[in-house]
């Protein structure tokens, strides 16, 4: 499987070795499925979603609790139509 992650430059990385070791292949075009993993990384992923609209996305939605709230700091309207564009959306809690 052919996989576009999409990730900061943080402990997410470590997912990307993971997914190699089941098989996968870290791509930057033309995947088979799309993995978001932070709400920080918004412009991508919907630049993303538009570029491969049928692509599966999975995202993995850390950033919306309570004690990680950013009034005005991202636009989470625009994130909730990402997490609804998604196949599955996986938390940590």
């Amino acid at each position: 499987m052919r996989v576009l992650s999409i990730y900061p430059n943080n402990w997410f990385a470590e997912l990307i070795p993971a997914l190699e070791a089941h098989g996968a292949e870290d791509v930057h075009v033309l995947p088979d499925a799309i993995i978001v993993g932070s709400m920080s990384q918004l412009p991508r992923a919907l630049a993303e979603m538009a570029r491969y609209p049928d692509v599966p996305m999975y995202a993995y939605d850390w950033d919306l609790y309570e004690w990680s709230r950013r009034d005005g700091g991202y636009d989470y309207r625009a994130w909730g139509k990402v997490l609804r564009h998604c196949k599955e959306v996986w938390h940590s809690g």
